[in-house]
């Protein structure tokens, strides 16, 4: 007992995170390894989309079209909604899919 309150008092708390799902999880591990002290674990959609469009604008148009093809989550997203959370999940997604959450990481990590 006394050591789950313990990793309830180390972990993350709940209310401070925005959004959830394994790949949320996954964009959240490596953030929070590379750059703690920006709390994007508790980075709220809208702005999670922002440093998505921010960081494809970084990008050569061919990478842009890279994970543009791999983002499959258009008609899911127009059928569902979710406001900003479903389309920059699908675009983690894509992220993921292509090996670029990496530089996704490390590009928020520094431009938050």
């Amino acid at each position: 007992m006394i050591l789950l309150m313990l990793m309830a008092l180390l972990s993350p708390q709940a209310e401070d995170q925005a959004m959830a799902g394994r790949t949320f999880e996954r964009f959240a591990v490596l953030a929070d390894h590379q750059c703690p002290a920006r709390h994007l674990r508790s980075i709220k959609p809208a702005d999670l989309d922002g440093q998505v469009e921010s960081f494809e604008d970084s990008l050569s148009t061919r990478e842009r079209r890279k994970i543009a093809a791999a983002d499959h989550s258009g008609p899911r997203c127009d059928r569902l909604g979710h406001g900003a959370t479903c389309p920059a999940i699908g675009r983690l997604d894509a992220m993921i899919r292509t090996r670029t959450l990496g530089s996704f990481v490390a590009f928020a990590c520094t431009h938050a």
